[in-house]
């Protein structure tokens, strides 16, 4: 204890402080999800349950599905998918959350879960096999992203987000997850998580994945387009068919 005079006597020791301890960084896996995760759009997917659930009229369906399908069947520049979102967002304008949501969890094991990839499958339980955490990086809407992460394990994900107001979609998007976005976002998690993306792999199909392939130490061109294909070659990536 400190003596009259404010010393410290020379038989008392100060406790040493004790910082906390940093977990080592851990590698992650990283999932594109449409054509990646799952054959084709998770939105074209969902378009028939929507339909019927009466959550979308017939034009609407119409304008948004030509984008998608534009975007399936051949890819698609930034400007067309970004068109795309746009209409997509436009579609539910005026449709509750809740509802949309609703549909969402109904389908999910009906519509989607039979779309995703069994060599998807395979490389998601490898990764969780290791304790390596899965992450899943999408330009589709949060909601529909939200519940496949919950069906295939993900911890957490990246995705479009619209507007919302009293409950109710406006129509206008608040975010859109694609090219360097993704990059930023894969980033993000990582740092959320713990991850040393150095160690980590990512998966994806286009070529406007590069940036978020090109984040992390083991990118996987997954049924690539023409441009990730070549892209792949010259810079040695790894090339798969799901």
């Amino acid at each position: 204890m400190p003596t009259s005079s404010g010393a410290l006597r020379p038989d008392v020791v100060e406790s040493p402080v004790v910082l906390p301890l940093r977990r080592p960084l851990r590698a992650g896996a990283f999932f594109d999800v449409d054509r990646t995760l799952l054959r084709g759009s998770s939105f074209l997917a969902l378009a028939g349950p929507m339909r019927r659930a009466g959550l979308l009229t017939r034009r609407r369906l119409l304008a948004a599905a030509l984008h998608q399908l534009r975007f399936t069947l051949r890819g698609a520049s930034r400007q067309q998918l970004e068109e795309a979102a746009h209409a997509g967002a436009a579609a539910i304008a005026g449709v509750e959350v809740a509802r949309l949501e609703a549909v969402g969890t109904a389908a999910m094991n009906d519509v989607l879960l039979p779309r995703i990839h069994a060599a998807a499958w395979r490389a998601i339980h490898a990764h969780q096999g290791a304790e390596e955490p899965v992450f899943l990086v999408s330009s589709a809407p949060v909601e529909l992203v939200e519940r496949l992460a919950d069906a295939v394990g993900a911890v957490d994900i990246a995705a479009t987000e619209s507007e919302v107001i009293d409950g109710v979609y406006t129509g206008r998007l608040l975010s859109y997850c694609y090219g360097p976005e993704k990059y930023h976002a894969v980033h993000r998690l990582a740092q959320r998580h713990g991850i040393d993306l150095q160690r980590s792999t990512a998966y994806a199909d286009s070529f406007a994945d590069a940036p978020m392939l090109g984040a992390v130490g083991h990118p996987v061109c997954v049924n690539p387009d023409r441009e990730l294909r070549a892209l792949a070659r010259r810079r040695n990536w790894e090339t798969r068919r799901f």
